[in-house]
């Protein structure tokens, strides 16, 4: 059993940002709303039509918003993050709870992304790349909301280096694309003198 060697969660700053976030497009839509109805307001000749408009779908908007609010702070709390001595564990989710097992000896990029709100916050995400979503520029896990970001990465880097030294992955994948373009460079060869022989028998004709 893989000894556990750090267990974190999301900074409170994580869920600060989330929320700001929400409340900004809450906001944004609002304002879109409230655009839409004074055009139908004084625009139109039916200002009961209007009203009912704003009430009806600022209404939606603000619910909306509250249940988001509601939601962002029990995800918040669901996140946990497990270093453990040869894999990474992330859970998180309120309806649907999630667990995702990072083996270290999969990971193939790591690689640390701020943001703009994460930078006004002070936090960071780390992101794990692995051979499974090597064709994908997404990545297969993250750990989000990390004050420390930096000690964490260093953690995890100590743990994949020598691990990355050890197998031959790279140098395998390596040598099977050489074998796909040496196969198909001979294929094209014999195309190439079927064509030949074909031109020189239409001369003889």
């Amino acid at each position: 059993m893989s000894k556990e060697l750090m267990e974190f969660g999301p900074d409170k700053k994580y869920l600060q940002k989330r929320q700001l976030v929400a409340f900004m497009w809450f906001f944004f839509t609002l304002i879109i709303v409230l655009g839409t109805f004074l055009g139908l307001y004084f625009g139109g000749d039916n200002k009961t039509t209007a009203l009912i408009v704003l009430f009806s779908v600022g209404g939606v908007v603000v619910v909306w918003y509250i249940l988001w609010v509601i939601y962002l702070s029990y995800y918040y709390k669901s996140m946990i993050y497990q270093l453990k001595e040869n894999e990474m564990i992330v859970r998180r989710g309120v309806f649907h709870k999630i667990e995702k097992n990072v083996p270290f000896r999969a990971v193939t990029n790591l690689a640390i992304f701020r943001s703009l709100f994460d930078r006004m916050f002070g936090i960071g995400t780390i992101r794990l790349h692995t051979a499974g979503y090597s064709g994908t520029p997404l990545p297969e896990e993250n750990i989000e909301g990390v004050v420390n970001y930096q000690e964490v990465y260093d953690k995890l880097i100590a743990k994949i280096r020598p691990l990355q030294a050890m197998t031959p992955r790279a140098s395998v994948e390596v040598e099977e694309q050489n074998l796909g373009f040496q196969e198909q460079l001979r294929v094209n060869q014999q195309i190439l003198a079927t064509l030949q022989e074909i031109k020189e028998l239409l001369k003889q004709e």
